[in-house]
């Protein structure tokens, strides 16, 4: 077969976390680790980290000197994650010497708020986000004081019985979550709720925005992932926060039902969406076109935000397989491994004259990369009532707390180069609770859930789990090796996750990949370059 099909270059990437006021009793039953406990200490992704906090957040800040400009909120909020983990009196003095600045431009949208084109809304989205960020990096509230004036000012203009306008992009949602969360104030999560529930509701509205803007029929009518692939992601992640903090069957069920929409028929095999490089948007049904496709780096940035979110609400590894695919494929290809240079779009076919640049307009996925990349940890463990989770397999140490009781998890692994991992449990004392370790789609020979590529080889077999050098046998759960039994310090599990090399194939529905194939290792999609094929790669069979 002939192989045309080229993937977007080897990536990764990571999640937010959240606080949670205790008073609080219905949320997502899944919580993340937060990136604060988690220590990595992993091959692969400790230069990548360590690159983007000395290379990538300086350099973005030093573009944005350049242009005379304030920084980018998003990557304000970069710089308070990597504060939060390695303190630097020069980045904090650098970024605090520009929020008189940005609190006076935000200060000048009250009681105006603009809706037109993307709106001073995202705007301030970005800065609720931003704020929460900085308060928790700092314990300064210079920041998250205004972004409470600025939600409640926003909750005098619009509501039931105020303005029903609304920005074309999402954005605002995120930022009303995250400040509900870190207020424990209900009125922000009535907000939030409400410019849903708006969003392709006429009621109230002088203009609809129509499907590029997922603004055709309410939410919760919505049955496919559609239009603008960022915009579609930021308002999947937060319908998802809202259908756990909501406990709204109807939100539950459309965002679940739209994720199987944009899985089974409109998703690259990196994890990438965005068919169309007109409108950046879902394509039509099976639509995978390879060089003209748009595969924005914001919106795997979105893509795992809101798969991250579904395993959270529903405790299911299939979310996960997408978060991790989506992570070390369409997402961390945007940035170059000196952390120097960028991509907007991912295609997954390109000639010679694509590359990544150093600077490009918009200024939307540098600064997405880099506030992602600081919360890796978020991404890699998450505890349930009483369960611990294991997603992802990053050499680190993290701890935690299960009902009260301390417990330290240490985790060694050369993955994604091989799949060999050993985990080291360690309560405070003896105690029974199940360890999730998530067996990745890949292993069990899906590539991606629901069909819509497969592996030509047969099955792998079940994965072996030993406890201290013991064969144990395992029940499934909902793709997790689930093992309860009573812990004791300094018990280790050790399992290899199988990495042959696999030969992917489309649906044949897939018109654009009909007679091509992929391959896969692991969890990476493998990009044919021309560096190392000098003959030419349109011309190469498998």
């Amino acid at each position: 077969m002939r192989n045309r099909w080229i993937a977007a270059a080897v990536a990764g990437c990571a999640l937010l976390a959240f606080s949670q006021p205790a008073s609080r009793k219905i949320d997502y039953p899944v919580a993340p680790i937060p990136f604060g406990n988690v220590q990595i200490t992993d091959t692969f992704w400790t230069p990548r980290l360590e690159n983007n906090r000395t290379v990538s957040i300086p350099g973005l800040l030093d573009r944005f000197d350049r242009m005379g400009r304030n920084p980018d909120l998003r990557l304000i909020e970069a710089a308070c994650y990597s504060l939060a983990q390695h303190p630097d009196p020069a980045l904090r003095a650098r970024i605090d010497g520009k929020l008189d600045a940005i609190i006076q431009r935000i200060r000048t949208q009250k009681h105006v708020w603009s809706t037109n084109g993307d709106g001073s809304t995202l705007n301030a989205g970005n800065f609720l986000e931003t704020s929460v960020a900085y308060f928790e990096a700092t314990g300064s509230r210079k920041l998250l004081d205004v972004a409470i004036e600025i939600a409640d000012d926003l909750d005098a203009v619009f509501g039931p019985d105020k303005r029903h306008d609304i920005s074309n992009h999402e954005g605002l949602k995120l930022g009303l979550v995250r400040l509900y969360r870190a207020t424990g104030n209900a009125k922000y999560l009535k907000l939030a709720k409400f410019f849903l529930d708006s969003r392709g509701n006429s009621a109230g509205r002088t203009r609809l925005y129509g499907a590029y803007a997922q603004d055709a029929e309410p939410v919760k009518q919505q049955a496919r992932a559609i239009g603008h692939a960022v915009r579609a992601t930021y308002l999947y992640a937060p319908l998802t926060d809202i259908a756990a903090l909501t406990n709204d069957s109807d939100y539950i069920k459309a965002t679940q039902r739209i994720w199987e929409d944009a899985v089974s028929k409109r998703t690259y095999l990196t994890g990438g969406v965005g068919t169309y490089r007109h409108e950046e948007n879902y394509g039509d049904d099976y639509d995978l076109p390879n060089l003209t496709c748009w595969n924005e780096i914001c919106a795997a940035y979105g893509n795992i935000l809101w798969n991250h979110r579904l395993f959270l609400l529903t405790e299911d590894s299939r979310y996960a397989d997408m978060m991790e695919r989506t992570l070390y494929n369409g997402f961390l290809a945007g940035v170059s491994l000196a952390g120097d240079k960028y991509l907007y779009q991912a295609p997954l076919m390109a000639y010679g004259n694509f590359t990544r640049q150093a600077a490009f307009g918009p200024d939307c996925c540098p600064p997405n990369v880099a506030r992602l990349l600081p919360q890796l940890g978020s991404l890699i463990y998450a505890q349930g009532d009483p369960g611990l989770y294991v997603n992802l397999f990053v050499a680190s140490k993290a701890q935690t707390k299960i009902r009260n009781v301390k417990v330290d998890l240490a985790q060694e692994t050369d993955y994604p180069w091989n799949g060999a991992v050993k985990l080291t449990v360690s309560p405070q004392y003896s105690w029974r609770f199940p360890l999730f370790i998530r067996i990745p789609g890949w292993v069990r020979s899906q590539p991606m859930p629901l069909l819509l590529y497969k592996y030509l080889a047969p099955p792998q077999p079940p994965v072996a789990i030993t406890i201290n050098g013991r064969p144990v046998t395992y029940s499934t759960d909902r793709g997790y090796a689930r093992i309860e039994r009573e812990w004791n310090t300094g018990d280790v599990v050790e399992f290899n996750l199988p990495m042959e090399i696999e030969q992917v194939v489309a649906r044949d529905e897939v018109a654009d990949d009909r007679g091509l194939v992929a391959f896969e290792r692991g969890p990476l999609v493998y990009c044919v370059e021309r560096a190392d094929n000098p003959a030419g790669i349109f011309n190469l069979v498998a």
